[in-house]
C-alpha cells in the first residue's frame, strides 16, 4: 500500500521556518517603528510585499541551516568530510591511548607479536642490587619457538628484540624493561580415568579434555571481533579503552596473573565442563624436571620462569594414552590421528585473529555526506511582480525616465537587504571554516558579491578601488566589523570543549602581555591540531631506540611546549641552529664581535635624534627591491652575547642614528629595559637604505636564534641508571645490555641520585626571562599540570649560553642509547647526571646559574 504524503497544518517547531510567524513579528516591528506613516498593512501595500519577500528568504536560510551537519561540513569536490581539519577525530584516533597499565602493555604486545601467546609484567624488577621503581621484569610465553631458529621460525633472540623495540616505542615516562625472561617449558602429563556418556564421540571428548587442560596449565589470551564486543553491549569507549588493537579485542578478564600454583581439583573442574564427561577419577599430574619424574595428586607449584606443557602422546601414536575414557565401564577406542586433528582445530579457533581495521572503517564511517552549495542565493527582487520593474524583465523601454528612475531607486533600497541575506548564506556555507583548525583563516565574517544574483545591478554598483568601490570596499567594511581574533578563539574553545579540553598559554597569564588573544589563538590552534597525539601519548616517554626526529618526544611535551610558546614539535637543537648560522654564543658582552655595548663608541653620535626602525617596516619590500643587488648580511663567524640576542630579536629595539658630521649612518639596538647609554653597536653605513636592509636581515636571523633558543627537554632519571653501582655488570638490564667493564669510582652524589619515578625538566630561555621569578613559577606550574601525578620533577633553567653545553651532552646521550653503545652510555650518563645536579633550580636563588 502506497502512503501519500501531505503538508502538516501544524506550524513548524523552528520559528525560522514559520513564514506566518515571521510575517506577524515583522509587521509588529514595522508598526512600532513607522507609527502612522503606513495605512492598513495589507498585502497590497508595497512595504508588506517587501516584508513578505524577506520572510520567505529567511525561511530558506533556516531550511538550509537544518541540513545534516555532515553536509554542512563537506567541501566542494570532496568524497568525505576532512575530519582532521574539522577536529572531528575518528573513534580509533581519539579514544585509544598509549599503554598505561600492565594489562595495556600485555594487550599491545600480544596484538603486535603473533608468536607470543601470553606475557606478564612484574614490577619492580629485582634483578639489580639497586631497587628502582618503574623497571619491569617481563615474562614471555611463546610455545613452539625454536631456540636456535633451526626450522626457519622466529628465534628467542628475535622475539626478545621485537618486544624490546615495541616496548621502547610505547613506554611510559620513567619506566623501562629491566629484565626479559623467556619461559621454559616443563613437560607435563595428566593421568586420569574419565567416564563419558554414549551420546558424544569419544575422540572429540578427548580432544576437548586435552585442550581445556592445556589452556589451564599454560593460559593463552583469546581475541574477539568488534561485532562480538558490540553485541555483548560494549560501548565505544570500552571498545577503545587502552591501546589501539588491530588483530582482535582482548578482555581484561582474560589477562590473569602468572600461575604459580595449580590445584589438582582445578584440573578436574575444567574436565567436567567438557560436554559428555560424567566423572573423573584417579587424576595425577607428572612433571619431568631434569630427567626426573615428579607426580602430584594435590597441587603443583610452578616457578615464575617456567610453564607446564601438556604432553598428550598423540604425536607418537601411543597405544596407551595418559587419559583413558570409559563408556558404561568399557574403555573407549581412541583414534590418535582424529584426536590430534580435532585438537589442532580447537587451537586454531581459540587463536583466531580479526581484521579490526576493516571493522573500524565499516562500523564508524560517516555515510551519505553530500556537498551542497549553500552560498547560492536567489534575489528577493526576482520574486516581485513584473509591474515593479525590478526583476529580470526590468522596466519596459517605452516607460518614462521617471519610471525607470523609480525602479532603480527601489532596487537600490532593496540591495541592502539582498546584501545582508547573501552574506548570511555565505556565512552558513563557511561554517566549516569557522569550526576548523585552518591556520590561514583570517576572518570570521563572510560575504559574497551580488553581481551574479541580482538582475540589472551593474549600474547601481560603483566601480573603482578603495573604500568607495563596491568590490574593493565591501571586504574592507566586513573586515572592520570583524573582531576576528576574539571570535576565532570562541569557536576554537568550543571545539576543544567537545573533548573536555582547554589550554592556557603562559603569555595569556602574564600581565605584561598585550597580545594575549593572539597567543591564545596560536595555542588553541596548536593544541587542536595535536590533540590526538597530545592526549593519546600524554604519559608516554620518548623512544630511545627509535629514530631521533621531531615526533620522537615525550607526550607531555606537546601541550607543555604549546603553553610555553615553544615550537609545537621539536625542530632542531639550539646548538645545531647556531652551527648552521656559523655563530658562537658568549657569556659576556666583552667577548662579542657583533653587538658590542656602544658606550665606548658613542662620544660623537647623536643620541637624541634617531629613526625608529619599527616605524619603517612598510618600507622593507621597497628597500629590498631598490638594493637587491647588494650583498646579503652574513653573521657567519660572529660571537654574540645573550643580551644582544634578547634585544636584537625585536624590531622596535632597532634605531638608525647619525654621526656628528652626518656622513655615516649608525645602526644600533637598544633594549627596552636599558637606558640610552647602553645600546648595542651593529655597524656603520654610508647609505641609509643599506643600513635598513641589513637591519631587516639581521632581525630575521636573530629572531630565529631567539626562537630556537627556547627549548624544553625531559631527562628521565631511570635512563641514567647505568653504572651507578660502580660496575656495568651490577646494573645490567634489558633492553640496554651492558658489558662487564669497570669504569672506576662513581661519585657519592651520582649514587644518591633519585632514579625511581623522577626526572629533570630542562627549560632554556633568555636571561631576562630567567631572572623573572614569576616567569619561572609559571613555567613550573604549567609543567607540573602536564606531568603524571606519580612523577617527581626537578628543574634546570638554562640561558642561551648554558643550553648549548647541555645539548652537546644530551644528544650524545640520546645517540648512545639509540646505538646501544655501552661504553658511551655509561660515560655520558655520568656527565649528564653531574650537569643536572649542578644546575638544578633552587627556589631560594634568583639567577639559575
Amino acid at each position: 500500500m502506497i502512503t501519500s504524503k501531505s503538508i502538516s497544518s501544524e506550524p513548524p517547531e523552528n520559528k525560522g521556518l514559520d513564514y506566518a510567524w515571521l510575517k506577524e513579528k515583522g509587521i509588529d516591528i514595522i508598526q512600532e517603528l513607522s507609527g502612522g506613516i503606513w495605512t492598513d498593512y495589507n498585502e497590497h501595500d508595497p512595504g508588506v510585499t517587501t516584508l513578505e519577500q524577506l520572510c520567505y528568504a529567511l525561511t530558506e536560510l533556516s531550511y538550509r541551516a537544518e541540513f545534516p551537519l555532515k553536509n554542512l561540513l563537506m567541501e566542494p569536490g570532496a568524497d568525505e568530510i576532512n575530519q582532521n581539519k574539522q577536529a572531528l577525530y575518528k573513534p580509533e584516533a581519539i579514544f585509544p591511548c598509549n599503554p598505561v597499565t600492565q594489562n595495556d602493555y600485555r594487550k599491545l604486545i600480544l596484538d603486535r607479536i603473533s608468536a607470543i601467546k601470553n606475557i606478564w609484567f612484574l614490577s619492580p624488577c629485582k634483578q639489580s642490587k639497586s631497587l628502582i621503581n618503574g623497571l619491569y621484569q617481563v615474562l614471555i610465553y611463546a610455545p613452539n619457538v625454536d631456540e636456535c631458529d633451526c626450522d626457519g621460525s622466529q628465534s628467542v633472540t628475535e622475539i626478545k628484540q621485537q618486544v624490546i623495540q615495541l616496548y621502547s616505542a610505547h613506554r611510559n615516562l620513567c619506566e623501562d624493561i629491566g629484565e626479559l625472561i623467556f619461559l621454559e617449558e616443563i613437560p607435563t602429563e595428566v593421568f586420569a580415568k574419565v567416564s563419558i556418556n554414549s551420546l558424544q564421540n569419544a575422540n572429540t571428548i578427548l580432544a576437548q579434555l586435552y585442550f581445556q587442560i592445556a589452556i589451564l596449565l599454560a593460559p593463552e589470551v583469546k581475541r574477539y571481533s568488534l561485532q562480538e564486543a558490540l553485541d555483548r553491549g560494549a560501548s565505544t569507549g570500552e571498545v577503545f579503552n587502552g591501546p589501539l588493537l588491530f588483530n582482535g579485542l582482548i578482555n581484561d578478564e582474560s589477562l590473569k596473573k602468572k600461575i604459580l600454583c595449580i590445584e589438582v581439583s582445578e584440573i578436574i573442574s575444567k574436565m567436567l565442563v567438557v560436554e559428555g564427561v560424567i566423572n573423573v577419577q584417579n587424576l595425577k599430574v607428572c612433571l619431568t624436571i631434569n630427567n626426573k619424574i615428579h607426580c602430584y595428586q594435590d597441587k603443583v607449584d610452578i616457578a615464575p620462569e617456567n610453564y607446564l606443557k601438556l604432553m598428550t602422546g598423540l604425536a607418537n601414536n601411543h597405544c596407551q594414552l595418559p587419559i583413558k575414557l570409559y563408556c558404561n565401564g568399557i574403555e573407549a577406542n581412541i583414534n590418535s590421528i582424529v584426536v590430534e586433528r580435532e585438537l589442532k582445530r580447537l587451537y586454531r579457533v581459540y587463536r583466531r585473529t580479526y581484521n579490526l581495521n576493516a571493522e573500524y572503517l565499516q562500523t564508524y564511517k560517516i555515510t551519505g555526506a553530500t556537498y551542497i552549495d549553500l552560498t547560492r542565493y536567489y534575489s528577493i527582487q526576482n520574486q516581485y511582480p513584473d509591474v515593479y520593474g525590478i526583476n529580470q524583465y526590468g522596466v519596459a523601454d517605452t516607460e518614462s525616465n521617471a519610471r525607470k528612475a523609480q525602479a532603480k531607486q527601489l532596487k537600490g533600497y532593496l540591495l541592502v537587504f539582498d546584501q545582508i541575506m547573501a552574506n548570511y548564506f555565505s556565512q552558513l556555507a563557511n561554517a566549516r571554516q569557522l569550526y576548523s583548525t585552518e591556520l590561514n583563516l583570517t576572518q570570521t565574517y563572510f560575504y559574497q558579491y551580488l553581481d551574479r544574483y541580482v538582475p540589472n545591478i551593474e549600474p547601481l554598483l560603483k566601480k573603482g578601488g578603495g573604500i568607495n568601490g563596491y568590490h574593493s570596499g565591501l571586504p574592507i567594511i566586513i573586515k572592520e566589523q570583524d573582531p576576528y581574533v576574539k571570535r576565532r578563539n570562541r569557536f576554537l574553545s568550543f571545539l576543544l570543549a567537545m573533548y573536555g579540553q582547554q589550554i592556557e598559554p603562559i603569555y595569556v597569564r602574564s600581565e605584561q602581555c598585550v597580545n594575549y588573544d593572539l597567543h591564545l589563538l596560536k595555542a588553541q590552534l596548536g593544541w587542536l591540531r595535536h590533540l590526538t597525539s597530545g592526549t593519546h601519548n600524554r604519559g608516554k616517554g620518548f623512544d630511545y631506540l627509535g629514530p631521533i626526529s621531531k615526533k620522537n618526544m615525550a607526550g607531555m611535551q606537546i601541550k607543555t611546549r604549546i603553553q610555553l610558546g615553544i615550537e609545537e614539535n621539536f625542530n632542531r637543537p639550539f646548538e645545531q641552529h647556531c652551527t648552521e648560522l656559523g655563530v658562537e654564543i658568549v657569556e659576556n658582552n666583552e667577548d662579542a664581535t657583533l653587538g658590542r655595548l656602544m658606550n665606548v663608541y658613542s662620544e660623537d653620535i647623536y643620541d637624541n635624534e634617531y629613526t625608529d626602525l619599527s616605524q619603517n617596516m612598510n618600507e622593507k619590500a621597497f628597500v629590498e627591491q631598490q638594493i637587491s643587488n647588494s650583498e646579503d648580511l652574513s653573521i657567519n663567524g660572529e660571537k654574540l652575547s645573550e643580551g644582544f640576542i634578547d634585544a636584537a630579536s625585536r624590531y622596535e629595539n632597532y634605531q638608525l642614528r647619525t654621526r656628528e658630521n652626518n656622513s655615516e649612518i649608525i645602526l644600533v639596538c637598544q633594549s627596552s629595559k636599558s637606558n640610552n647609554n647602553d645600546c648595542f653597536f651593529i655597524g656603520q653605513y654610508k647609505n641609509y637604505q643599506q643600513a635598513q636592509k641589513n637591519a631587516f636581515e639581521l632581525v630575521e636571523k636573530i629572531q630565529s636564534l631567539y626562537t630556537c633558543g627556547h627549548q624544553l627537554y625531559l631527562v628521565e632519571h631511570l635512563l641514567l641508571r647505568f653504572g651507578i653501582e660502580g660496575s656495568s655488570e651490577d646494573i645490567s638490564m634489558q633492553p640496554i645490555q651492558t658489558e662487564s667493564e669497570q669504569l672506576g669510582d662513581i661519585s657519592e652524589q651520582a649514587a644518591c641520585f633519585n632514579y625511581s619515578f623522577s626526572m629533570t625538566v630542562v627549560i632554556s630561555a633568555s636571561q631576562s626571562q630567567l631572572n623573572d621569578l614569576a616567569y619561572r613559577e609559571m613555567v613550573i606550574e604549567i609543567v607540573q599540570q602536564n606531568t603524571p601525578a606519580h612523577i617527581l620533577n626537578s628543574y634546570c633553567f638554562l640561558n642561551l649560553y648554558q643550553i648549548r653545553y647541555f645539548e652537546r651532552i644530551y644528544w650524545k646521550w640520546r645517540h648512545a642509547l639509540k646505538n646501544n653503545d655501552q661504553t658511551l652510555i655509561l660515560k655520558i650518563s655520568r656527565r649528564l647526571r653531574r650537569f643536572l645536579s649542578e644546575h638544578t633550580f633552587n627556589d631560594n636563588t634568583v639567577t639559575p646559574d
